[in-house]
Formats: C-alpha cells, structure tokens, sequence
C-alpha cells in the first residue's frame, strides 16, 4: 500500500517528464508530443486566504477545444470539508458530505479556461475545483485523468498526519502494540472514532478503541494482534480540526506484525525516468530475494502505455523478472511499468507496496531539407547527443536520404544513427520527382478554411480551425456561430472557429481582402477544371468506392460516388490528385477518404460542376472547390478546405485547414 508521500514523489516526477515531452515542434524537427495539461491554476492548489471576488482559471499547454469546457466539464464545489483527488492519480474520490456546487459561468480564451462564480465566494470556506478528462485539445486529445486542486477562503489550515507509530512499512510490529497518529493541528474529538480511524487485516476489520488526546489519535485493539500479518491503517477525512477543516485525503499506511521479510525489487532495466529507451528492450526487474515464480505473470508485472496495455510475455529466472514486449515500442512515448502486490516470495511474502517506474522511448526524428547538406546539431535536436543512445531519422518532404557523415551506420530510409559524444552529424538530401499534375494555386483563397459567396451556416457543434468569410454576402449570411465583432471591425470572432471570421460589409481593408479571395478562388476553379495533361477518363464509372488511387489527373463526365468503402490515395507528401466531376460529388455516411504513403491533404483537390455532398461520420481529406452548394453532415470530420461558389452548410462538424 502506497503511503501519501510515497504516491507524490513518483507521480510528481513523472508529472514533470510528461510536461517536459509535450513540446511539438520547432523549424526543422518535429517531435511527437503527449496529452494536454494544465499547468497552472489560480488560485494555485491548497492556497488560503483566497479574495471573495476571486475569478478560478486553469492554464493548459495548448489550445484546447473551446465547446469541451461547460458547467459539466470545469466543477467548483464548496463544503466545510473535502476530499480532493491527486493530480497525479488515477483513482476517483468522492467529496465528503456537506458538499454544495457553485453556480458560475464559463470562458475560454487562448490557453487559458475561465470559471466566474455567479456570487461572491463564502469567507472561511474550502473550494474544490475539477475539470475532467473529457475537456479535449483541437485534435480531440483528452486530458489523461481529472485534474482537480483546492483552495479556501479566510485563514483556513487544513489538518494533515505528520507521523505514525508504527512507522509506514514497519516489520516486527509487537502484537499488543497500540498504532497512533500524530496530526499537524488540534482535531475535533468528535471526528476521530473507529470510522475515521480504521485498522484491517486484508480485507477484515480489526476490532479496537478509538481515543485522542491533544494532537494524536490512538487505536487500541481489543486482543492481540495475529502473528506475521500486514496491516493497513487508514485515517480518512471524516477526521476534521477544530474549526471544522477535513483532511485533504485518506492517510493510509501499513505495517507487519512478527519478522516479516517484503521481498523488494532493488533495481531495473530500464532504470526509473530513462530517455531513448530501445524500441525491442527486453525489461526487467531484480528482487531483493528468490520469488514464487508462479506469483510473476503479466497480471503482476504489467507495461502501459497512458491508459493502453502494452502485450507481452513474462519469465522469471534467479531473482529476475523480465517482460518482452509482443512487438516494438512505439516512439517517444512514456511507459508505465509495475509489479504488484500479487508478486510473492517463496515463503508467500507479497511486496509490500506496488513498485512502479518509468522510462521514455527513443523518438523518430522528421528532418526538413532542401537539395544538399543538413546538419543534425545538439540545438536542433533538442538533446545532448552525449545523452542519446539511438535516433531513427526520416526524411520527408518528397527528399530521400543519398549520404550520412560522422558516427552513422547503414544507408537505408529510415536510417539508425548512433551518436558518440558531441558529434555533429551531417546528412545530404536529395529530392524524388513529384508525381501528379501539380498543385492548384488558390491565390489569397488558400487564407481560408471555408470561403463562400452566398452563405456559411451551421447546427449543432462545430469546431473550425482557419478563417472563414463569404462575399459578396455579407455577415447576416453568417449563421450559427454567435460572432463577435473585434474592435477594429475588419472581423469578427467566435467560439466555434480558431480564426477570423470575414464577410464583405467589415471595415476596410476586408471588403477588398475578401472580393479578392474570392475572385482567386473562381480563378483556381477554372483551372483546375481546364486540366488536361495525362488524364484518367471516368474510372470505375464514376464509383470508386474501394479503390487505391495514386497521383493523377482524374475526370469524369458524370457525378462521383464514394460508399462507406471509401478511397485510398497513396502517394508522397509532394505528389498531387485532381480530380474533375461534371456533376453531384456524393459521400455517403461512413466513408473515409484515406491517405497513405506521406500525401497531404493540401496537395488533393476536389471540383465538382455542381455540388459536394458529405454524409454523416465522414472522414474526408483534400481541398473541394464546388460551384454550388457544398453540405456536411453531423459528425463529419474535413482536413482540407471548403470553397463554395455559392452556401456551405455544416451540421456538428469539424474543418481544419491544412
């Protein structure tokens, strides 16, 4: 059983490891990041004489999705006493009794989410504030668990156990011993009694007396205490001061009785917060004493991965665990390793507490180069190299790999570089051909997410990221998004798009701005539409439903249909598709639009004579220009651009520009 203190120390450096590897990107290298977090709170967490006016915000590492913060995701409660879940926990408490919501409204802006209560705060009070794990980024990245903090109006002191007799993971506990606890503030003698005070013997009660006197509580049992037993006692916080104040949390420690021996796991391999761990690393764990193989199973020694197990098989042999993961470790990601309590010794001991340790993967490195030289510098990556065991480097961008320099082995893509100390690595790039018919200049078009002459509506709700704006309609043609007008006038915002919304009645210089996208966007239509070199004619007769389709020049004299079998474009991140459809472009619910091979969104275009029309749950890729209306339906997801020469009309979707 993990004590308070013990629970902190591990989970607060792993709090710290996981902010620190939430970085994303910089000009050249791109590292995969992790969940969001927040960062900071005000008030901070446990703070006293907190003002009656105070406004409660949370900062989180990024942009988060503005239409996950409500009054059922961001909670503030008020109660004489509380129970307050660890930031760096997955277990769920409950708050304890006398607990009342506080009405309030909620904001958000930037990085940071707002909770205004409705009425002055109650002096003399503990508040406890929540937001749950349901809040989500603008990729759809859930926090990992609640994250939850305290703080009280007035002088408030929250109570806390200082120490314990005996002491937390004592041995040889006489049997007639009397087991107290020593708090940090006089406690009301009401409060300490054989509820909040409890002793057990697995899962059975030990029965005693309760008493307390100045700023220590005992429990007496009634007989002796069984020989050769682990005991678990708990303070919980139904225990509270004099001023009525509980304590933040259950205090739970344990001890033994007779010359119990715990077996303990002395070291690992990884060691506890290890970077640039080996995808195949085989990892193991060394016991301080010869264990019951059969207590050493994947139930007791476990890898995870956040919330995901990670498969694998576990042997034991000598005093060492090892756990061989089914297959690779995925890159730059943190694992969770553990053994439980379940694991026992030879004499059926079980670990006193479960031992848990971390470590770091190796990331993958994604290199930016034009023809020629690149160096892979200490500042560039990100790392002493002297600290690095191995990096895989890719290239992208349509460039492969022609020669490595300094302390590289092998010629292949993707490459495994060893660094040796401070060396600098240099890399040549050369440039593979694009295959396609190239790209589509948009113009000022390209600003936009969405652009439409007669209208933008939306139901339900839809999140935008990029600007959208119509012309020469103006904003009353803006439907659905509670737009707010920016003090300059030249756009207006809102809650549902990370942009700026734009229509031809703003202030200048936005009437011209927008007549000019828009007038580069017919432009783009028309020669789009004019292509004709290396063109495929009506493939599949205008059903390509389940088909694979590489770079090209696609046209039909018809519509184009897309079941809920969907397409795969396969292709570089420099190659291009066009695709020309004389009439309706239908995909029907379900269906997803897959890329594959590197190809980006922004290199694909869709236009289509007369309208776009996208079902429910689809996953779309690809930029469509339409002459009349293009329609997307509940949950429907676009990575692309929607520009419409007449109405575009969403129905709880989501648009990100690429």
């Amino acid at each position: 059983m993990k004590t308070k203190r013990l629970w902190l120390g591990t989970l607060a450096s792993l709090f710290l490891l996981t902010a620190f590897m939430s970085s994303c990107k910089d000009e050249n290298v791109e590292v995969i990041g992790v969940c969001p977090l927040v960062i900071s709170t005000s008030p901070t967490d446990m703070a006293i004489n907190v003002p009656l006016d105070q406004i409660i915000t949370a900062t989180f590492n990024e942009a988060m999705n503005p239409q996950s913060f409500t009054q059922a995701t961001f909670i503030v409660e008020s109660g004489a006493a509380k129970k307050k879940e660890s930031n760096k926990s997955s277990e769920t408490q409950e708050n304890s009794k006398d607990v009342a919501p506080v009405s309030g409204t909620i904001s958000y802006s930037g990085v940071v989410a707002t909770f205004t209560p409705s009425n002055p705060l109650v002096d003399n009070t503990t508040y406890l504030c929540r937001i749950l794990a349901s809040v989500n980024d603008l990729m759809g990245n859930a926090l990992e668990i609640d994250y939850v903090w305290s703080f009280s109006t007035g002088a408030t002191i929250v109570p806390s156990v200082i120490s314990t007799d005996p002491l937390n993971l004592a041995t040889g506990v006489a049997l007639d011993k009397v087991i107290s606890a020593n708090f940090s503030v006089p406690m009301d003698p009401a409060t300490i009694t054989s509820s909040t005070f409890t002793v057990m013997d697995g899962t059975t009660s030990i029965v005693g007396t309760v008493s307390y006197s100045g700023t220590t509580a005992t429990f007496t049992p009634t007989s002796e205490l069984p020989t050769e037993k682990i005991f678990t006692a708990t303070i919980t916080t139904g225990a509270k001061n004099v001023d009525g104040i509980a304590l933040v949390e259950d205090y739970v420690w344990s001890f033994s009785t007779g010359a119990t021996d715990f077996p303990t796991v002395i070291s690992t391999d990884p060691v506890d917060l290890d970077i640039d761990v080996e995808f195949n690393k085989v990892i193991s764990a060394n016991f301080s004493t010869a264990m019951d193989p059969a207590t050493i199973n994947t139930s007791t020694f476990i890898l995870m991965d956040g919330t995901n197990s990670i498969p694998g098989t576990v042997d034991y042999s000598g005093t060492t665990a090892t756990f061989t993961p089914t297959s690779d470790l995925p890159a730059g990601i943190t694992v969770t390793a553990t053994i439980t309590t379940g694991a026992e010794n030879e004499e059926g001991t079980p670990l006193a507490t479960d031992f848990v340790w971390s470590f770091t993967t190796q990331y993958s490195l994604t290199v930016n180069a034009e023809n020629g030289t690149v160096l892979l510098d200490p500042e560039q990556v990100g790392y002493n190299f002297e600290d690095i065991v191995e990096l895989t480097a890719t290239a992208n961008d349509g460039y492969s790999f022609d020669s490595w320099s300094g302390d590289a082995t092998g010629n292949d893509n993707p490459l495994l570089v060893t660094m040796d100390g401070n060396k600098v690595i240099t890399a040549n790039f050369t440039e593979n051909p694009a295959i396609g018919p190239g790209q589509v200049d948009l113009g000022t078009a390209g600003d936009f997410a969405i652009l439409a002459k007669t209208g933008i509506s939306t139901i339900n709700t839809t999140l935008i990221t990029g600007h959208i704006g119509v012309s020469p309609a103006t904003a009353t043609a803006i439907t659905g998004f509670s737009q707010t007008m920016d003090a300059s006038a030249e756009f207006s915002t809102s809650i549902y798009v990370v942009g700026n919304i734009y229509a031809a009645d703003y202030a200048p210089p936005t009437p011209t701005y927008i007549s000019t996208a828009i007038s580069d966007q017919e432009t783009a239509f028309t020669a789009a539409m004019g292509l004709t070199t290396d063109v495929i004619v009506d493939l599949g007769a205008g059903d390509i439903s389940g088909m694979t389709l590489v770079p090209g020049l696609y046209k039909w004299g018809t519509g184009l249909l897309i079941t809920n079998q969907g397409v795969t474009l396969e292709g570089g991140p420099k190659d291009t598709w066009v695709f020309q459809i004389a009439d309706d472009f239908t995909i029907q619910n379900n269906a997803s639009i897959t890329l594959a091979g590197g190809a980006l969104a922004e290199n694909i275009f869709w236009i289509t004579s007369t309208q776009a029309l996208l079902g429910s749950n689809v996953v779309f890729h690809g930029n469509i220009l339409a002459q009349t209306l293009i329609s997307l339906t509940d949950g429907t997801t676009v990575t692309g651009r929607l520009l419409s020469q007449s109405a575009v009309t969403l129905d709880a979707s989501t648009v990100n520009m690429p």
